[in-house]
This record gives structure tokens, C-alpha cells and sequence, in this order.
């Protein structure tokens, strides 16, 4: 009797023990998680040749400067293959950032996905940035069989296209410093498009954070030139 009641005490510790460590586990998952949004938040998706699951596909994720250049990256690239886009306003601490871009993987399968998240959530602690596209990029590594990294893109001042945004574009730089790190860990390929544009500002629309039609050009030529290097086995056939 005492061994069963000991074995008994034990079992009971070990199942508070498996409990703690799951009440651990869930709550840094969420601990990087928030509600806080924009006034309007948006999603927009563009599926090329929707109805044929058999072409070959490449996705753009990112926000607002992935629908200025998306289209015109399918339409360099369409000869060999189709490229989607997901674009989103959401950063991606938001809780529901994953199901959104659920529902657009759940549509089809990709030979490569090419990444970008951090232009928007400036009401959001930075903090907060790295730990959540940790757990995104983690995740979309295990569900693509390419996945690689586009870094965000500067914010100019508005009223001197001359001069960086004194306030937001430090962030951009560190957001995108915490990219490059996690991009390094996990062994994923980058595309450094705010090296690409940092100086070169004449591509800049007037409102200091998209790109004119020159700029759209110049960012989808770079992207379809990345795209065409991680899958050679497409391009070069």
C-alpha cells in the first residue's frame, strides 16, 4: 500500500510538472501576440491563373510595397512560372496573422516563398518583432520548400524626399537587423531591397514610404532576379 500511494504521489507530481511546462509553453507562444491595429486594416491577395493547379507558383508576403511591385514580378517571371502575393497590413505580433496567411497557403503549394513583414504596427513595442517572425519564419520553413527573407524598405521624411524619417525609419533599420539575424539562424536566403533603394530616392512616391512606377519597376526586377537564383532548376531548364 504505501508504494502504490508513493507511485500515486508521484504520478500526480509529474502530471503538475507536464502541466506547468505546457502552461509555460503556451504562454510563449502568445507572449509575443497583440490586438493593437491600425484605424483601417487591410489584406489584399492576388492568385495569377487561379483555376490551373498545375503551373508552378511562386508567393510574395508583405504589405502595401509588395502590391506596387507583385504584378509587374508575374509578369517578368510568367514565361516560367506564376507569382502570387498576400499583402497585409497586419504586422505580424497580431494574433491573427497566421490564420490569414493560412488561408492563403491552404489554396495551393509554392516552389518558394519570399518573406517581408515591417512597415506597419509603429504603435507595437519592437521588442515584440523579433520573437513573433521568429515563430512565423520557424513555421513557414516546415510548410515551404523555399523560403527566403525580403528586408523592408526605408520611410523617407515627407516633407524632404532628401532625408530619412527621423522617427520610423530607425526602426525599419532595426526591424530589419532582427530579420537578418533570424534569417542567418535559420538559414534562410535574403534580399536586401533597402540597400537597394536606400540611395535612391528619386524612386519614392511624394508620400515618402511607396515607389513611383520607375521605383516599382526597379524593385520587381531585383525580386524577379532573386527569384530566378533560388530556383535554377526552373529558370535554367
Amino acid at each position: 500500500m504505501p508504494f502504490l500511494l508513493n507511485q500515486a504521489l508521484c504520478d500526480i507530481a509529474a502530471l503538475i510538472r507536464i502541466k506547468q511546462h505546457k502552461q509555460e509553453k503556451i504562454m510563449t507562444d502568445i507572449s509575443s501576440k497583440t490586438l493593437i491595429r491600425e484605424d483601417i486594416e487591410w489584406i489584399s491577395i492576388n492568385w495569377h491563373n487561379a483555376t490551373d493547379s498545375n503551373i508552378k507558383r511562386v508567393l510574395l508576403i508583405g504589405d502595401s510595397i509588395v502590391v506596387g511591385h507583385g504584378k509587374i514580378v508575374h509578369e517578368l517571371l510568367k514565361d516560367k512560372i506564376r507569382v502570387d502575393f498576400f499583402a497585409t497590413s497586419k504586422h505580424v505580433t497580431d494574433v491573427e496573422f497566421m490564420n490569414d496567411l493560412d488561408f492563403m497557403l491552404a489554396r495551393g503549394s509554392y516552389e518558394l516563398v519570399v518573406f517581408n513583414n515591417g512597415l506597419h504596427g509603429f504603435d507595437i513595442d519592437d521588442n515584440l518583432y523579433k520573437p513573433a517572425l521568429h515563430e512565423c519564419l520557424s513555421s513557414l520553413k516546415g510548410r515551404v520548400p523555399r523560403l527566403a527573407w525580403r528586408s523592408s524598405t526605408p520611410i523617407l521624411d515627407k516633407n524632404n524626399l532628401e532625408e530619412l524619417n527621423a522617427d520610423r525609419n530607425p526602426r525599419v533599420v532595426r526591424r530589419n537587423k532582427d530579420a537578418k539575424d533570424l534569417a542567418e539562424k535559420l538559414d534562410i536566403p535574403m534580399l536586401d531591397i533597402y540597400a537597394e533603394t536606400i540611395e535612391r530616392k528619386n524612386l519614392f512616391s511624394p508620400d515618402a514610404v511607396h515607389f513611383s512606377v520607375e521605383g516599382n519597376n526597379f524593385i520587381a526586377e531585383k525580386v524577379a532576379e532573386f527569384i530566378k537564383k533560388q530556383l535554377p532548376e526552373i529558370f535554367n531548364s
